[in-house]
């Protein structure tokens, strides 16, 4: 909306001349653009209001309601939320003036392009000023991966290997084996610098674990805490149910906790398998179910006729059982079961788990909670 007719015009303009005045230095060669845009987005805040007509008001506004014009009216009592809307937007801006006016940094064509174009700017004030701040932040996303990458093959850590079933891990030594990583995997660590800047800074380790030559799967691991906070197989896929056991032997072996985000692993499963990792068809879907002494999993395949994508199962759900612990326990003490019952869906489960225990004598612990929770 293009506010045009503000009865008390001059005060919003005085707001608007007056805050511009302290604006930033880089912005002295653009300040006739970004005085129009600025005063025309002014008219457009919420300080400015539909007003009624007083009788203090100009006769040109008298006119214009007469003849059924809309008019509105600057609520002065609101002049301290305009001038900080404005000041957080001449800040921003500012930035940008710098970056446009440094030729050695990342986007400063744009910032340049930005800034010109600020006379033909009809969007709110507040989004103006985000999206200055999203070009000054790419720019300074752009100068630390540059700085990163510039350092790629300083070794940053000691290299590390530990062996744990069918599985080797190695530790990343350098951020280029982590850009080359990621390459292999088909994932985001070989271009997104905040894994670099994480890995630099000490924060995490990344490692690789492999069976032969074959890729099984990528973990990052928080340096302080020893905790694994993202472990995904190859091209951002869940670890695929044949490496779950190996990836959770290695955890164990190397002392990592295990993250609650890290979907499909967990460190239970590092027992011996009670039901090793099986096939069945149900109706027609394909499921895929391991299960161990305290614990579980089920990979739900895509329905029939339905194609996938060549990222793993279309759901999968793990689950751990405190076998001192009833399942009324462990949902009152804040394990939350149900919920992650019911998003995989409570039919599939219970079919699952039926085929599965046809080839029993007896259902095991797992199996029986699994049903009581799937009823």
């Amino acid at each position: 909306m293009t506010v045009v007719d503000i009865i008390n015009a001059p005060a919003l303009q005085k707001v608007v001349e007056d805050t511009l005045q302290g604006g930033p230095p880089a912005l002295r060669g653009y300040r006739p653009a970004v005085r129009a845009c600025i005063r025309r987005l002014a008219a457009e805040h919420r300080s400015v209001k539909k007003a009624r007509l007083r009788k203090s008001d100009p006769e040109w506004a008298r006119a214009k309601a007469e003849a059924g014009h809309a008019l509105y009216r600057f609520d002065e009592a609101e002049v301290a939320p305009l001038v900080r809307t404005i000041q957080r937007t001449l800040g921003w801006l500012g930035q940008v003036a710098e970056l446009a006016g440094n030729r050695h940094l990342p986007l400063s064509r744009e910032a340049g392009v930005f800034l010109r174009g600020l006379s033909h700017r009809r969007d709110d004030i507040m989004v103006l000023g985000l999206e200055a701040r999203h070009l000054v932040q790419e720019s300074e996303q752009a100068v630390l991966k540059a700085d990163l990458y510039a350092k790629r093959l300083q070794p940053l850590r000691e290299p590390a290997e530990i062996k744990a079933g069918d599985l080797i891990g190695r530790r990343c030594t350098t951020i280029d084996e982590i850009v080359q990583l990621g390459r292999r995997a088909q994932n985001c660590l070989s271009h997104r610098n905040e894994y670099w800047a994480r890995f630099a800074a000490g924060e995490s380790d990344f490692w690789v674990l492999q069976s032969g030559d074959r890729l099984a799967a990528i973990l990052e691991v928080k340096c302080r805490t020893r905790c694994v906070a993202a472990a995904e197989g190859p091209d951002g896929a869940t670890i695929s149910l044949r490496d779950a056991r190996g990836v959770a032997l290695f955890c164990k072996a190397a002392g990592l906790e295990i993250g609650q985000r890290c979907e499909g692993v967990m460190l239970d499963f590092a027992a011996p398998f009670l039901v090793e990792p099986r096939v069945v068809e149900v109706e027609g879907r394909i499921m895929a179910y391991a299960e161990w002494p305290t614990a579980f999993r089920i990979d739900l395949g895509p329905e029939p006729g339905q194609r996938t994508s060549g990222h793993g199962p279309a759901s999968t759900l793990a689950l751990s059982f405190d076998p001192s612990r009833s399942v009324a326990t462990a949902i009152l003490e804040g394990q939350d079961l149900c919920r992650a019952v019911e998003s995989f869906g409570r039919e599939a489960i219970r079919k699952v788990v039926q085929t599965v225990a046809l080839d029993q004598a007896t259902p095991t612990l797992v199996q029986h909670r699994l049903l009581a929770l799937a009823a």
